[in-house]
């Protein structure tokens, strides 16, 4: 859910079982207690319940600060690989768990992450013999953020052991953000070949492994965890415009397949002309907001990474680079090379 600021814009929210793991390995660095007393932008008394709302900002500067004043540049990745995967993601973690196949589990988490955690892209994309699941928080104001992405890839590769066992090693693991100095205590935690500078945190994975059936465990509470984050997701639409709704399922297939008015009615359960009918009386279509979902994502990764313009293009479905470059010029007033070294000098500090 998003709450609202005092412009009427939506606040992105993150629910506060994951803060409180943060708080929660903070507390047993004498640093760490210290920061937890001292930040008075997250209200400790709301981790005392799990579905409390926390500014997601404000959560990824606590994640930020915790890997600095405990001297622990691997916070992030060290609490993923800890941290029992039901207890962060609550009811949604445990639907994940009693999934009868890994394809299902990463679906789910993909289709339900804006219950726990919203202005976030999660995408499952299959390219032959291998997936790839990705992760990004959608707002590029929201920098540096790397632990948190080191957390989020670590604690969903614990959650597939949990499911595929402990001798489960992913393919290769990518990274938005640029590399440490010494990558060598991340690789050891992840256990694959890193990347970094991708447009996408991301862990790629052999194709057969998420088809797998997985131990019967407790799959027969799947249905009643699904109901109700559904009764939760309902509960956010409600205060969302269709065209946002529009706007996150075209996010989710950007690069990956062509996708036009009956695939997004489809993927939100309308008829087609339905759909056009509420975004004409927004005022906008799917060709207006497929271009303004393809330009902001073009904004973001030109401002906090170091991709080449040609690989954002190809990222974003454009035809060719020179279709790209017309269309972002004509958005933003400047060349995709301009923006980019400019979110660069911001960036690099």
């Amino acid at each position: 859910m998003a709450l609202r600021g005092n412009k009427g814009q939506a606040v992105p929210m993150i629910r506060s079982s994951v803060v409180s793991a943060v708080v929660s390995k903070l507390e047993g660095h004498p640093a760490g207690r210290e920061l937890c007393r001292g930040n008075q932008q997250i209200p400790l008394h709301k981790l005392k319940t799990p579905y409390e709302r926390i500014a997601l900002s404000q959560y990824v500067s606590l994640m930020e600060s915790a890997a600095r004043v405990t001297g622990d540049a691997f916070f992030g990745a060290r609490l993923g690989h800890e941290a029992p995967p039901g207890e962060i993601l609550g009811p949604l973690g445990f639907l994940i768990l009693a999934s009868p196949r890994l394809r299902t589990g990463l679906e789910n988490l993909s289709r339900y992450i804006s219950v726990w955690q919203n202005a976030t892209e999660i995408n499952l994309h299959q390219n032959g013999d291998t997936v790839s699941w990705s992760y990004r928080i959608a707002l590029p104001a929201i920098w540096p953020r790397r632990q948190d992405a080191e957390f989020t890839i670590s604690a969903t590769c614990t959650m597939i052991r949990t499911l595929l066992g402990q001798k489960w090693r992913p393919l290769a693991i990518h990274f938005e953000h640029q590399a440490p100095k010494d990558r060598r205590p991340l690789q050891a935690i992840l256990g694959a070949p890193l990347e970094f500078d991708q447009a996408f945190n991301s862990i790629i994975i052999d194709a057969r492994d998420l088809d797998q059936r997985l131990t019967p465990g407790n799959t027969a509470y799947a249905p009643y965890f699904e109901r109700y984050i559904k009764d939760m997701l309902s509960e956010q639409r409600e205060e969302t415009t269709i065209e946002q709704q529009v706007a996150k399922v075209i996010s989710s297939k950007l690069g990956q397949e062509a996708i036009g008015v009956p695939e997004i009615a489809a993927e939100m359960g309308i008829s087609p002309r339905s759909l056009q009918r509420h975004l004409a009386a927004e005022k906008t279509s799917v060709r207006m907001i497929t271009r303004n979902v393809r330009l902001a994502e073009a904004q973001a990764l030109l401002s906090v990474n170091r991709m080449h313009v040609g690989a954002i293009s190809d990222a974003l479905g454009y035809a060719d680079g020179t279709a790209f470059w017309r269309a972002f010029k004509s958005w933003a007033g400047v060349s995709p090379t301009a923006f980019g070294r400019r979110g660069s000098r911001r960036h690099s500090t």
